[in-house]
């Protein structure tokens, strides 16, 4: 069975605003190769054919039916600025469309005339029930969109929390880490600064060390330059003399001492004797 594609439009005559209704039905996939049932209505009257194909249009121009269904429905996309006529002549109905490609081009018409419908109401009662049928199809996808639309609110909120818990969750590690780098930092400038605290007191101590041994060897310097000259040539000479003079010294004290010792023996011997005559 062909596929059926049914479109129903309001359109309005370019040159007397007059408004009509346009039911087209397309049998066929290929818009060159399909057929086309079209009714058209103005609430008074109504104009119908069937198996309208691009032979039966009048005019000269490529993909014409093409062109005519993009202009009076929405079976195919509508690509240029299309105008749209209808005039009532001897009981039918004259349908145009024009457009043209570029400013520079002359306009394309091309157009059909449909035959009176037998009678009106059956055809405004099929448009009607076409109208309720694309109004429900939209109402399908309206409520649809709804859907997705709930989704997609949805999927954001859940993206909103999920960027905010991360951000959260992000502060709370920087913050951690700020105060673990911060610690971190303090104690090796604490270190830093026992550090050469200790770097200080030893610099102080080599200095003292330094300006100790620097005056023990100012004071040492003389003793050493005196063991020097007493080893140069003519000292053994003064060092023989010196040695003379404590041996002359030291025999005079002791025949000193032995002068005294007679002495006094003397004076006990003399002493004796009359202790005796007592």
């Amino acid at each position: 069975m062909a596929e059926v594609a049914r479109s129903c439009r309001k359109l309005q005559d370019a040159a007397s605003d007059r408004v009509y209704f346009v039911s087209v039905a397309r049998h066929g996939t290929g818009p060159e190769a399909a057929s086309v049932d079209l009714a058209v209505t103005d609430a008074a009257g109504a104009w119908t054919t069937a198996g309208l194909t691009a032979a039966d249009l009048k005019g000269q121009a490529p993909h014409k039916l093409s062109h005519f269904l993009a202009a009076l429905s929405d079976l195919e996309l509508e690509g240029l600025p299309y105008k749209t006529g209808f005039a009532e002549r001897d009981g039918g109905l004259l349908v145009k469309v024009s457009w043209q490609i570029s400013p520079n081009d002359p306009r394309v018409l091309v157009s059909t005339t449909l035959p009176p419908a037998p009678s009106a109401p059956p055809v405004i009662a099929a448009m009607l029930a076409l109208l309720a049928e694309n109004v429900a199809a939209l109402r399908g996808v309206s409520e649809s969109l709804l859907a997705q639309v709930k989704e997609y609110d949805k999927q954001v909120a859940q993206k909103d929390h999920l960027v905010e818990s991360y951000v959260k969750t992000k502060e709370a590690q920087d913050r951690e880490t700020y105060t673990k780098v911060a610690a971190l930092l303090n104690s090796k400038k604490a270190k830093l600064r026992e550090l050469q605290q200790q770097v200080n007191e030893l610099q102080e101590e080599s200095r003292r060390l330094k300006q100790g041994g620097a005056a023990a060897a100012a004071e040492t310097e003389p003793m050493e330059e005196d063991d020097e000259e007493g080893q140069r040539p003519g000292s053994t000479a003064a060092a023989a003399r010196t040695a003379g003079a404590r041996h002359s010294r030291q025999q005079i004290s002791e025949e000193y001492e032995e002068e005294s010792d007679d002495e006094e023996e003397d004076r006990g011997r003399s002493q004796s004797p009359a202790r005796d005559c007592d």
